[in-house]
């Protein structure tokens, strides 16, 4: 399906999918794709359905062998010239819409990313590896046939980990332990398509909020603006502090732990609530498990206070990607100018849903970041 200067490529099969055939592409009606940074990836393909009244009296799509549940899709986009892949996922969803209310057949496919292929075998076994890296290493290298390539970051705990602490031990899925890691560690474990079709990125590791800015964009500046909506959301609430105590078992007193402010660079406000005296921002107390690290829980309650400030300001909007000429992506940074001293400047992608029909292509993005004000003078659109 081609929208002016935009083209649509859809790539389907077991294993290592290849491009779709004629007569699926030829029955897409609407393509959604959602990402998030924190690792929710998910897809819709609505298609035309029609009856095989020559073969068998039933929806010719349903029998089709490229889109049965397992199978894998893989949703690209070429926009002035410019290629991309918005999605490497498996499909685990069928609904069949009969024709009602003058509206023709139609087939919904939908389902995630590759990460649920990691999700279909529970294990309950221990792991006999040294360290954190080695564990995550070890898991991800069974996908690496099926294009994925590990991407691991190591953690403050891989240096101060001792021998004799406990070993490791996994219970449940493969992408449920990852993500159990992860979350003890302050990180997150997300996978990112492409390059290329067929292969995608398996990143294990912190949320990097720091990058080369996207396009910028544009609200109220006549001919220039290439945005349809957007919206301003100032929440004084969001903020947090944590605190508490560690009781560790070699240990007679218990250990505190005391995370005040975001440590996540650069940060992109000018102006910041999250200060050390702002008698505002919610106290929040972080119950430690005893036998926990000390590195292992302030971890954890530094990635809820980074995690509560990357929103302070929120921005909900949407685009037209043909008027804005470029594929807002999240995870990324991107500008916003024409909205005012006060919210002008970078932000944070957070998330973006893609929707592509026949003649439209527009995407529902969400920004945030810790405060008001820019600390740029200019950005470039």
């Amino acid at each position: 399906m081609t929208i002016q200067s935009v083209r649509l490529a859809l790539y389907l099969g077991h294993g290592h999918p290849t491009p779709a055939p004629a007569n699926i592409t030829k029955a897409v009606q609407q393509v959604t794709v959602r990402q998030d940074d924190g690792g929710a990836q998910g897809f819709s393909l609505t298609l035309r359905a029609e009856r095989d009244w020559a073969g068998r009296p039933d929806y010719a799509l349903l029998h089709a062998a490229k889109l049965k549940p397992g199978s894998r899709l893989v949703i690209a986009m070429t926009l002035n010239a410019t290629p991309s892949v918005l999605l490497d996922g498996v499909i685990d969803h069928i609904q069949l819409n009969p024709p009602q209310a003058g509206q023709a057949a139609t087939i919904t496919i939908s389902g995630g990313d590759v990460s649920r292929l990691m999700d279909l075998v529970d294990v309950n076994m221990a792991l006999p590896l040294p360290n954190i890296t080695a564990v995550v290493t070890a898991i991800l290298a069974k996908y690496i046939p099926l294009g994925i390539t590990p991407a691991i970051i190591p953690t403050i705990k891989e240096f101060t980990r001792l021998p004799i602490e406990r070993a490791f031990f996994q219970k449940g899925s493969d992408l449920h332990y990852l993500r159990k890691l992860a979350g003890e560690n302050g990180y997150i474990f997300v996978i990112r398509p492409g390059p290329l079709p067929g292969l995608s990125l398996a990143y294990w590791g912190p949320l990097i909020k720091v990058g080369l800015p996207q396009k910028g964009l544009t609200v109220d500046m006549g001919h220039s603006t290439n945005i349809e909506t957007i919206n301003f959301e100032y929440d004084a609430r969001k903020p947090r502090q944590v605190y508490g105590l560690v009781a560790q078992e070699n240990t007679a007193v218990p250990v505190p732990v005391l995370s005040l402010t975001n440590i996540y660079p650069p940060p992109l406000a000018s102006h910041s609530p999250f200060l050390y005296n702002q008698p505002y921002i919610k106290k929040e107390r972080q119950t430690i498990s005893k036998g926990g690290s000390v590195t292992e829980a302030y971890l954890q309650a530094q990635a809820r206070v980074d995690e509560s400030a990357d929103s302070v300001v929120r921005v909900t909007g949407t685009l037209n990607a043909l008027q804005y000429g470029a594929i807002l992506r999240a995870p990324g940074i991107v500008g916003l100018c024409g909205a005012g001293q006060a919210h002008d400047g970078y932000y944070y992608v957070k998330s973006v849903t893609h929707t592509i029909s026949q003649g439209r292509y527009q995407q529902q993005f969400v920004l945030g970041r810790e405060g008001l004000g820019s600390i740029v003078n200019r950005i470039n659109p």
